[in-house]
């Protein structure tokens, strides 16, 4: 059964990672055939939302939600999980930390059995036991909805 695959990134004022993040992110999504791209703009007070805009003239599967105010990076992950169909999501901060390379090993991790996945921080490494936000892939329910994904709060041994 094919599985559909989308990723959310919150983004506030990121024109300094945006563009090596956007072509690191689309590159390794094209090979997991992920076509839901989503990134909310939190009111990013820099050039965030033109490049966002231009990237998406040339890749029709980057979506964009341009928040009027800076709500803060809870609201602007929810808005962007409210806006996904897919059966998983992904969820992955701009700054680099934790690098977009991960995301094939955190699907391979959920495509294993595991109900959420995240990474150990800025270790490079697929760690459920880590602390501190990280990216965070997940298949869960919630409250009958979709899947949400926040800061993990769960481990989950490999």
């Amino acid at each position: 059964k094919s599985v559909d695959i989308a990723v959310v990134v919150p983004a506030f004022n990121e024109s300094d990672n945006l563009e090596e993040f956007l072509n690191r992110l689309i590159s390794i999504l094209e090979t997991l055939d992920m076509h839901d791209k989503r990134f909310v703009n939190d009111d990013s007070g820099d050039n965030s939302w033109e490049i966002l805009k231009n990237a998406r003239i040339g890749n029709l599967n980057i979506k964009l939600v341009d928040l009027s105010s800076n709500f803060g990076k809870d609201i602007a992950l929810t808005a962007g999980f409210d806006l996904v169909s897919a059966d998983v999501v992904v969820k992955i901060d701009m700054d680099l930390l934790d690098p977009p390379e991960l995301i094939p090993k955190m699907c391979q991790k959920w495509r294993d059995g595991l109900e959420l996945v995240y990474t150990g921080g800025d270790t490079g490494r697929v760690n459920p036991g880590a602390d501190g936000p990280a990216p965070a892939l997940s298949s869960a329910p919630s409250g009958g909805r979709r899947p949400y994904i926040c800061q993990p709060m769960l481990a989950i041994s490999a």
